[in-house]
């Protein structure tokens, strides 16, 4: 209950709650909150622990995401590793690595040490580590680096600075939103005016509900303020024509909130779907496609036109060069749903499939030698028992000398069963959008073992680095200003439960 409920130890001191358990059993003495932060609390850490390594020894390769936050009542900085993959039975699968105290500057040195101890820590080797999910900043992008493990930005992240580079960095916007939320401010600060903005609501039958105060590192708040103040607009401009010395949202500027919504409406949609938890990275490069192809709608107002301009330029300095990520192509050509058809020209159809190609040969080349041993023997005979080969018919030489060679292994590759496999595979029909693509793979593993394997690895990182930032949430409450004497490896032992309860 501590762990999973975020309940200071103290609760086992409380009134309340020794009444309750004194009338559930009257025999009953409840230890004191020492005996569960020294003894409970850490055999339970451990069991956990020994639990997740056990699923990860199983495990074919990880992504993870990883992002560094600081206390706002200790200025104690935390960093957080999470793991994902995905089983033999196809589900993903999850695990809070660690949300630890991070000492020390930022530095990218700083950030991949601490990353690498961690994973060294959980027994992972280095060939599993498959993809790091992790925001924009330099010293993060230069932490993966030196860490030696491929990286991503966070889809999350980079929407959001698309956003604040073409509308929110608009004057006329910047005026919009600081003029929102002051509005937005002075009712959450006046009983009176929550009062008579509530009085208003029942008068014109809107629904009775509280204005939204955004966060600016959040860019969908401030959407969701927008949509608020849309929805209570008669009872405001009421409100405020009765207000002395308030500021009136003027029709204009009525008017650009909802052009803004109207723009940010897809993006909106976009973020809730890419934060779920079964999330999956396979979405960015179609999800960034559809953005683009809703920006270009040409039947919009004036205004609407000039707003999605710059978010459509914004996206493409943004995402310049995703569709040139391996990661990125292999996961979304492996995905079902959207497999090589999301791109329009057969040059990159065909660069997809080779890079699937290329993936699956490299996670199944251990497989394919020892299939090819029978014929290596072969290969040993005597030359007279072959008969003669390809090459000592045409002798090249030179430039040419290989020529032989690579035609031969290039018709050996055609004729395999990943080329078999991939050939069936691109030539069925897509799945629905709103299906499971590892269900898919469940049903089908066995007619593509091959491509399923590698399905494994590229499907299992998330599109965004979000479940670190919720880590990040659970570490808030916990250190909050109530609790800011707890120590670091308690506050750490608490989030790894919180965040492992589904290992409990």
């Amino acid at each position: 209950m501590i762990a999973i409920d975020l309940q200071p130890y103290s609760v086992v001191e409380d009134n309340g709650f020794n009444e309750l358990l004194h009338l559930l059993e009257p025999r009953y003495k409840i230890p004191s909150r020492r005996f569960f932060a020294d003894k409970i609390i850490p055999e339970m850490h451990e069991s956990i622990t020994s639990r997740i390594k056990a699923h990860i020894a199983e495990a074919h390769a990880f992504a993870f995401t990883c992002d560094i936050w600081t206390c706002e009542y200790t200025t104690q900085s935390y960093i957080s590793v999470t793991s994902h993959w995905i089983n033999d039975d196809f589900k993903r699968t999850h695990a809070i690595l660690r949300c630890e105290a991070f000492d020390g500057r930022h530095t990218a040195l700083n950030i991949a040490d601490a990353l690498q101890e961690i994973i060294r820590a959980w027994e992972i080797p280095v060939t599993k580590c498959h993809l790091v999910l992790r925001d924009n900043a330099a010293n993060m992008q230069k932490a993966m680096s030196e860490a030696g493990i491929p990286s991503a930005g966070c889809f999350a992240h980079t929407l959001q600075l698309c956003i604040h580079d073409s509308l929110f960095s608009q004057q006329s916007v910047s005026d919009m939103i600081a003029l929102a939320r002051k509005t937005v401010g002075h009712f959450r600060h006046s009983s009176s005016a929550k009062s008579r903005l509530s009085a208003l609501q029942q008068e014109f039958g809107l629904p009775n509900h509280h204005l939204i105060q955004d966060v600016s590192t959040r860019w969908n708040s401030t959407y969701l303020m927008f949509d608020r103040l849309i929805e209570q607009k008669r009872a405001i401009n009421i409100y405020v024509s009765e207000t002395d010395g308030m500021q009136h949202i003027h029709a204009q500027r009525w008017t650009l909130m909802e052009d803004v919504l109207k723009v940010l409406r897809p993006f909106e949609e976009l973020t809730r779907e890419i934060s779920a938890e079964n999330a999956c990275i396979s979405t960015v490069l179609p999800a960034v496609m559809m953005l683009k192809r809703y920006i270009h709608n040409e039947t919009d107002g004036h205004g609407i036109k000039q707003m999605k301009t710059r978010l459509l330029k914004s996206l493409q300095d943004r995402f310049e060069g995703s569709e040139q990520n391996s990661n990125l192509v292999v996961a979304t050509s492996l995905d079902p749903r959207y497999k090589a058809k999301i791109w329009g020209s057969e040059t990159e159809q065909c660069r997809s499939k080779l890079l699937v190609q290329e993936a699956v040969s490299r996670l199944s080349e251990s497989d394919q030698v020892a299939s090819a041993r029978p014929t290596t023997k072969a290969t040993e005979q005597p030359e007279e028992e072959q008969g003669p080969t390809v090459s000592t018919k045409r002798h090249c030489s030179g430039i040419w000398g290989g020529w032989d060679d690579l035609y031969r292994s290039n018709t050996e590759a055609v004729t395999s069963g990943a080329d078999a496999e991939m050939s069936t595979f691109f030539s069925e029909p897509l799945i629905p959008l709103r299906e499971d693509p590892l269900l898919w793979w469940k049903t089908n593993k066995q007619r593509f073992p091959l491509l399923a394997k590698t399905a494994k690895v590229y499907l299992c990182a998330p599109p965004t680095s979000v479940p670190s930032e919720r880590l990040f949430s659970t570490a808030g409450d916990i250190r909050s200003h109530t609790r800011n004497r707890l120590s670091p490896v308690n506050a750490e032992r608490l989030v790894f439960l919180k965040g492992n309860s589904h290992f409990i």
